[in-house]
């Protein structure tokens, strides 16, 4: 049986190790706009699109894969959207 100090423990540390993953996620997300925003330029710059919808569902296709179809799709578009230039 777990004791109340326990619980409040086991809580603390538990979103210690959440906001942990979370700066490794905001880290991870901006050297992503990073890398895209260059991709973006370069594309354009060669008279290209800015886009690649291929590319995209090839990115929809990992993350529904690794996550599920809803949430996986969800969460891809949301960072594609923030990679756009």
């Amino acid at each position: 049986m777990t004791t109340n100090s326990g619980y409040a423990s086991f809580i603390d540390e538990s979103r210690e190790r959440i906001n942990e993953i979370d700066v490794q996620l905001i880290e991870l997300i901006k050297k992503r706009q990073e890398i895209s925003g260059s991709i973006q330029l370069h594309r354009l710059e060669s008279g290209g699109n800015k886009s690649d919808t291929s590319r995209e569902n090839e990115v929809l296709g990992t993350y529904r894969k690794g996550l599920g179809d809803k949430r996986g799709a969800a969460l891809a578009m949301k960072i594609l959207e923030m990679c756009r230039i």
